[in-house]
């Protein structure tokens, strides 16, 4: 896990090495499409490591997401641990029930 600090600029250095040193980059946000990840993206489409990384921008869906407590608006919006793990192992190509057997 890295800790991106700030979303723009992106830190390119930080970028690129977690690119070229993990087999899956996963990026998560509070905010909607076209944030920090799209920034990830495209710097990594940009300089050609998209082709080394499988990457994963999770951000909020482009729905409306009723009031409730922090954990059910995130259960809602795939962000929660289970999600994110699901995520990471089906860029791997990993499927849950493989994992539990």
């Amino acid at each position: 896990m890295a800790d991106a600090r700030f979303a723009k600029p992106i830190d390119v250095e930080l970028v690129e090495n977690l690119a070229r040193n993990h087999a899956v980059l996963i990026t998560l946000e509070e905010g909607s499409i076209g944030g920090f990840g799209t920034q990830v993206g495209h710097h990594l489409a940009r300089t050609g490591l998209l082709d080394n990384v499988r990457f994963r921008p999770l951000t909020l869906p482009d729905i409306f997401i009723d009031h409730n407590s922090q954990d059910a608006q995130y259960e809602q919006a795939g962000l929660t641990a289970p999600h994110i793990t699901k995520t990471a192992l089906s860029a791997l190509g990993v499927s849950l029930t493989e994992q539990t057997a």
